[in-house]
């Protein structure tokens, strides 16, 4: 991409990145009206550079597969995330097991917008957290702390990712049962009308 383009896109999927974690309970920072916000605890890391073309070409078909594992794991994240809300309200702060499974989701919606947004080439993965390659250390920890860097989700953490999955599909389906219900009763209604008698007295 032209870098001002770059520039320009990533600015704003940080700023959307910022908008979903605070609305999310992720952090208690209102997201200010800036895609420049030093000092706000939610940052990425993007790196722009180079994109294959054919890969580019076939992009549209390539983020199919990502593209319904986001949309199936935020349906069941807005399936529960109203028990999270009232776990926090009533707590004062989120459990460490709902707060990385929450943080996973958005990491992972993000990096598919990067992905579909064309700023990076990577594909996204990495849904369940991170952890290093068999028989090899974790990286060193970064400069800065961070909640989320690496991700490192537990059972119980990984437990409400497959369960926020598995509520996904379901709402999906109902979903799409709930609109095809509705598209045959309105062709009823449309031929009741149809066939409905005129009368002009």
């Amino acid at each position: 991409l032209p870098a001002g383009i770059a520039e320009f896109l990533g600015g704003y999927l940080a700023y959307e990145t910022r908008v979903t974690a605070s609305a999310m309970l992720l952090v208690d920072h209102y997201p200010p009206f800036s895609f420049d916000a030093q000092g706000h605890p939610v940052r990425i890391e993007l790196r722009p550079g180079e994109l294959n073309r054919l890969a580019v070409l076939f992009r549209l078909v390539l983020m199919i597969p990502a593209a319904l594992l986001t949309g199936i794991v935020q349906y069941g994240l807005g399936a529960v995330c109203w028990v999270f809300w009232l776990i926090t309200l009533v707590l004062g702060r989120m459990p460490r097991p709902v707060f990385d499974a929450v943080a996973a989701v958005v990491r992972f919606r993000m990096r598919f917008q990067a992905y579909m947004m064309m700023l990076t080439s990577a594909y996204p993965k990495r849904l369940f957290g991170d952890g290093p390659p068999e028989g090899q250390p974790l990286p060193p920890a970064p400069a800065v702390p961070s909640a989320t860097r690496p991700l490192l989700l537990g059972t119980p953490a990984k437990t409400l990712v497959v369960l926020m999955i598995v509520l996904g599909v379901l709402a999906w389906a109902a979903n799409e049962t709930v609109q095809i219900r509705q598209e045959s009763w309105n062709d009823v209604d449309a031929a009741a009308t149809a066939t409905a008698p005129f009368r002009t007295s």
